[in-house]
C-alpha cells in the first residue's frame, strides 16, 4: 500500500493526490512506518491539493521524537521561521531545533540557518552577533547563500569583529555563481539591490540601475515564492519606519522569514520614501504607497500594513495622509497579531492627534505593550516610533494619579524615545 501512495502522490490529479492521502494516514494510525509518516508530511507541506501545514509540523515532530529523523528535524525548524495558515513563526522553537541540530551534525545547511538566528536572536535567545559572523566566516563558500549572509553582514560591521565595508559586501556578491533562472540569482539580486541603495550619494544612473534590480526580483518573487530572515534582507534607511533594516528597529516582529515579494516592496517602498528629488519622478511616495497597497491585493501582510498606515498618516514623500485608513490598517493588525508593533504606532498616533479621549488610550495600550514584552531591549526598539509629540503627551499624562501605577515603566522608554524621535 505504501508503494501504491507513493505512485499517487506524484499524480496531478487531485483524486490521485487525496488517495495517497488516505493510504498513508490509514498506514500511519496502525504503525508509525518512518517513510510513511516522512511522506505524508512532505504532502501535506508541499503539494498545494492537500496542504496542510498544522498536520505537516505534527508529522514532522512526531518523526523527531520517535525515529530521531534528522530531516524531520529540519524541515519542522523551517517551517517554524515564517508564518503560514494556521500556524504563526516561532524562531524560538527554530532556534532550539537548529541548535540541537548543528550540535550534532555540524552541516553547512544547517549552520546557516545559525547565522541568521545568532544575528537578530529571538524573543527568548538574545542575538549574538559575534557567534554569527565567526559561523559566517568557517562556513563562507560551502554554500552560495554564505555569501549572502556573509555580504549582508558586512553592510552592518560590528565593533572589534567586523569592520563596516559595503565594498566588500558587493566583492562577496560577485563570489556567488549562479543562472538568471536559479533561486539564489535572484536573493543575490536582491542583495545587490539593498546594498546599492543604502549608498548616500545615489546619482540618476545607480538610481535607474537599483529600480531595474527591484522590478526584476519582484517579478521573479511572483513567479515563486521565495522565503528570506528580514534581519538581514531589510536596507537601512535613513527615515524611521516601523519595517526597516536599522538594528535598532529590529522588533520581534521582524524576526522571522517571510516572503520574497513581501521584502522588495518593503525594501523598494522604503527607497522611494526617503523622497530623493532629483532621481525620482515626481510623488515618489504615492507611488510607494501604491505598490504596498498592491502587495496588499496578493497577500494578507501585516509588516506592510504597518509600514502602509505610518506613510499614510504621515503623508511620506508626498503621498496623501489618509489618517482614517491608517487607523483601520493598525486596528485590523492589532486583531490577528500578537507583535507589538501595531499596537504602539497606533499609540503614537492617538498620542499625536488628541481627540477626546485619544491620550488615555494610547496610555493604555503603550502600558498594555510594556507589561505584555517585560523585555527592556524589545521596549526600546519600539520606544523609536514615539514622535517628541506623543512622547510628551504619554508621559505627561501617566503621571496623573489614575494610571500612576503605569508611570514607571513608561518613564523609561518614554525618556528613551525623547532623543530617538
Amino acid at each position: 500500500m505504501y508503494f501504491l501512495a507513493c505512485i499517487l502522490c506524484e499524480s496531478s490529479q487531485a483524486g490521485d493526490v487525496e488517495r495517497a492521502k488516505e493510504i498513508l494516514e490509514e498506514i500511519i494510525s496502525r504503525v508509525h512506518y518512518e517513510p510513511a509518516v516522512m511522506l505524508l508530511a512532505s504532502m501535506y507541506q508541499n503539494n498545494s491539493i492537500v496542504r496542510d501545514y498544522v498536520r505537516a509540523t505534527r508529522l514532522y515532530r512526531l518523526a523527531s521524537r520517535l525515529f530521531d529523523n534528522s530531516e524531520a528535524k529540519r524541515r519542522y525548524g523551517l517551517l517554524c521561521l515564517w508564518d503560514k495558515p494556521g500556524l504563526r513563526a516561532n524562531p524560538d522553537e527554530s532556534f532550539r531545533v537548529f541548535h540541537e541540530l548543528y550540535t550534532t551534525t555540524g552541516d553547512v545547511a544547517t549552520g546557516h540557518v545559525m547565522m541568521c538566528l545568532y544575528w537578530s536572536g529571538t524573543k527568548s535567545f538574545a542575538h549574538d552577533r559575534v557567534r554569527a559572523i565567526q559561523l559566517c566566516q568557517e562556513h563562507i563558500g560551502g554554500q552560495p547563500r554564505t555569501y549572502l549572509t556573509m555580504a549582508s553582514m558586512y553592510r552592518y560591521g560590528h565593533p572589534h569583529v567586523l569592520e563596516r565595508c559595503p565594498e566588500e559586501a558587493l566583492r562577496l556578491l560577485e563570489c556567488v555563481e549562479c543562472q538568471p533562472q536559479d533561486e539564489n540569482y535572484v536573493l543575490r539580486q536582491m542583495m545587490l539591490a539593498i546594498v546599492l541603495s543604502e549608498n548616500k550619494d545615489l546619482n540618476l544612473v545607480l538610481a535607474q540601475r537599483i529600480f531595474d534590480i527591484f522590478y526584476e526580483i519582484s517579478q521573479a518573487f511572483q513567479r515563486q515564492t521565495f522565503y528570506l530572515w528580514l534581519p538581514l534582507y531589510l536596507r537601512q534607511t535613513h527615515i524611521l519606519l516601523p519595517v526597516s533594516g536599522s538594528l535598532k528597529q529590529i522588533t520581534q516582529a521582524l524576526m522571522k522569514e517571510e516572503q520574497g515579494l513581501v521584502v522588495a516592496a518593503l525594501n523598494f517602498s522604503s527607497l522611494l520614501f526617503e523622497e530623493h528629488s532629483n532621481l525620482f519622478d515626481e510623488n515618489p511616495g504615492q507611488k510607494a504607497v501604491a505598490m504596498l497597497k498592491s502587495v496588499l491585493q496578493q497577500i494578507d501582510n501585516e509588516l506592510v500594513k504597518v509600514n502602509l498606515a505610518y506613510a499614510l498618516w504621515y503623508g511620506l514623500a508626498g503621498a496623501r495622509k489618509e489618517p482614517n485608513e491608517a487607523i483601520s490598517l493598525l486596528e485590523n493588525v492589532m486583531r490577528t497579531s500578537s507583535h507589538q508593533l501595531a499596537r504602539t504606532f497606533m499609540a503614537n498616533i492617538l498620542a499625536e492627534r488628541q481627540q477626546v479621549g485619544d491620550v488615555p488610550r494610547a496610555v493604555e495600550l503603550w502600558a498594555f505593550v510594556t507589561r505584555y514584552l517585560r523585555d527592556v531591549e524589545e521596549v526600546r526598539r519600539l520606544a523609536c516610533l514615539f514622535s517628541r509629540k506623543a512622547a510628551k503627551a504619554i508621559e505627561e499624562y501617566s503621571l496623573q494619579p489614575l494610571l500612576r501605577h503605569m508611570a514607571t515603566d513608561l518613564q523609561k522608554v518614554v525618556q528613551t524615545s525623547k532623543f530617538l524621535s
